[in-house]
């Protein structure tokens, strides 16, 4: 246990430190090796291509294609292969499966010039079935323009100079499409879209987004459909140092916010964007549709749709569609769709679809679908779908499937197959297979192997159970019930005799195996024996201990004697006279009275047989 919590120390001081240095993973951070001499370069673009497994798109007239290049690149980043190759004026963009290459003019755009518009539009179709496309995404890349198909096919986009321009068309589903266009030489421009290959197993995903944050209620009222449809569209990968936004489609990043990564994200009330790489703070709710690593502030909620790696904290909820590796605090709720390593804090409910590698701790409930390799700490309820390997902690009740660690409740603890550890329960305890401890009230297992259940009631179904009629010197005819294991079982007893005294207790016990027929039983009980002896017959409490060998006769009957240590503490008013005790045979050994108060001892025996 102590190398599990040490594991979960080491993984939550790591996971908090966000990798702000790394990169996302795109085609201009790709290792390249190539060699090339004195190539023309229209045609060494292309084997760069090759080389990376991707292709280049760009406009020809600001390319010198007929220039002679030469290249020798070991291991070495795209990004800085093209910049020795066609220096800083020239920049790649990542699109897919293509690396656009787009000028780099700082020249501010002047008022005059942005009122000049023109418009291409036209209707995009299936290039297989001929039908149209609506929800398709027309993008103006150098610009960040975005348009999209109407239920007719139809789309129309406004560009703001006559200069040649880039524009993809894309959907989900299909393979995208790059073309150069000059706005007032073409004005209507149809275009088909190939869709790709599925694989079986994906038919039913045909043409459809994955599971995303934009299927929550929440993201579409907030979130304008023309904004969703393009950042599942678009395939960009691209980052901004800083934006600001007061609402989803109010902001620096404009329409195409789900495009982007941002560095530094400010919400004044709610924002939207591809991805943080840094810090995000908002004053209501934080929505990012793919990774987040950072940090991640807001005053309700956040909203993330793959994975988080840093710290994560709202004033409401967390959701995160993917893995979380760090620190996640919110003050009702955290929900995660997959692993989380790290520390998982909510002041009502936590629930992870998925393993949990750190501590879970909540005010009312914790769920986790798979293991715990951590701990699970909460007010009211923890539930595992697999397997705990330190700990589960609740006020009420504990479920999980298999317990390697300590599991305590208030009320019940379940483990639906073994119990490797110790199981703690205010009333009952429930395991199929106990190779660990239980301590309850009730103690329920299938077997036990080597562990044992402690309580006042344990039922093994597969343990120890016999019926033992026995006589002794004070009654005559007494019944037990054993139950349990043979290391320690719980004794249900009752007797009476020819005077008009019966007695009912409990007591506990463990069994001595010698070999296949021979055996000693060490009971200990204690019952309340009541005389209906008139006017004053005896009453007390009668404490037991008896030694007993066993004999076994035949498979199910055992013969059994041996002798006994008593104690009799008289429970009578301070007037009565109580009757001597009427023992058959007995040694006397101590007797002590105080005013009303008696007690009798002596040595007795005890012979029967058990079933």
């Amino acid at each position: 246990m102590n190398n599990h919590l040490i594991k979960t120390f080491i993984i939550f001081w790591i996971a908090i430190i966000p990798a702000l240095g790394q990169e996302p993973a795109n085609h201009l951070k790709k290792e390249i090796s190539i060699n090339l001499e004195e190539l023309e370069l229209r045609h060494a673009l292309p084997k760069i291509g090759e080389a990376g497994d991707f292709q280049f798109s760009y406009n020809a007239s600001i390319i010198p294609g007929d220039s002679l290049v030469s290249i020798v690149a070991n291991n070495k980043p795209l990004e800085k292969v093209l910049n020795d190759l066609l220096g800083t004026g020239i920049r790649g963009k990542v699109l897919g499966n293509h690396v656009i290459l787009l000028a780099n003019d700082n020249k501010k755009v002047s008022k005059s010039d942005r009122k000049i518009q023109y418009t291409i539009s036209g209707y995009i179709y299936d290039a297989s079935s001929g039908e149209i496309i609506s929800q398709a995404s027309i993008y103006e890349i150098d610009g960040r323009l975005v348009s999209a198909t109407n239920q007719e096919g139809f789309y129309s986009l406004n560009l703001p100079d006559e200069n040649r321009r880039m524009v993809s068309y894309s959907k989900y589903g299909y393979n995208d499409t790059i073309i150069v266009v000059r706005p007032s030489e073409q004005p209507s421009i149809n275009i088909l879209l190939v869709p790709k290959p599925v694989q079986p197993s994906e038919t039913a995903l045909l043409g459809l987004p994955p599971t995303s944050v934009h299927e929550r209620k929440l993201v579409a009222a907030l979130v304008p459909a023309k904004s969703i449809i393009a950042s599942e569209n678009i395939p960009v990968i691209e980052e901004r140092f800083f934006q600001i936004s007061l609402l989803p489609f109010v902001g620096s990043n404009h329409a195409v916010s789900g495009l982007i990564t941002n560095r530094i994200s400010v919400n004044v009330l709610a924002g939207y964007s591809e991805g943080v790489r840094g810090l995000e703070m908002g004053g209501f709710l934080n929505i990012d549709r793919n990774d987040v690593e950072g940090v991640q502030l807001s005053g309700f909620g956040n909203i993330v749709g793959r994975d988080t790696r840093g710290v994560q904290m709202a004033g409401f909820f967390n959701i995160n569609g993917g893995s979380f590796t760090g620190l996640q605090s919110a003050g009702f709720s955290n929900l995660v769709m997959d692993t989380i390593r790290g520390v998982q804090l909510a002041g009502f409910s936590n629930a992870l679809r998925g393993p949990m590698y750190g501590p879970q701790i909540s005010g009312f409930a914790n769920y986790t679908s798979q293991n715990v390799d951590g701990a699970q700490i909460s007010g009211f309820l923890n539930i595992a779908g697999k397997d705990v390997k330190v700990a589960q902690v609740s006020g009420f009740a504990n479920y999980c499937r298999n317990v390697g660690g300590l599991q305590i409740a208030g009320f019940s603890n379940i483990a639906s197959d073994t119990n490797n550890g110790l199981q703690v329960a205010g009333f009952i305890n429930f395991a199929k297979k106990v190779d660990g401890f239980q301590i309850s009230v009730f103690n329920v297992s299938d077997s036990v192997s080597s562990g044992l259940p402690i309580g006042f009631l344990s039922f093994v179904r597969k343990g120890y159970h016999t019926l033992e009629f026995t006589t002794d010197e004070f009654f005559r005819a007494n019944i037990s019930f054993k139950t349990g294991v043979r290391k320690f079982y719980n004794i249900l007893t009752a007797g009476f005799n020819n005077d008009y005294a019966f007695h009912g207790g409990y007591g506990f016990g463990s069994r001595i195996d010698f070999g296949k027929r021979l055996g000693l039983s060490l009971d200990l009980t204690s019952s309340l024996v009541i005389s209906l002896y008139k006017p004053y017959g005896y009453s007390g409490l009668l404490t037991r201990f008896a030694p007993k060998l066993d004999v076994r006769i035949f498979k199910y009957l055992t013969f059994t004697a041996g002798p006994s240590l008593n104690a009799f503490t008289y429970l009578m008013p301070p007037d009565a006279n109580p009757r001597e005790l009427p023992l058959f045979f007995s040694v006397p050994v101590w007797n002590w009275e105080s005013g009303d108060s008696r007690i009798n001892s002596w040595i007795g025996f005890s012979v029967g047989f058990r079933f």
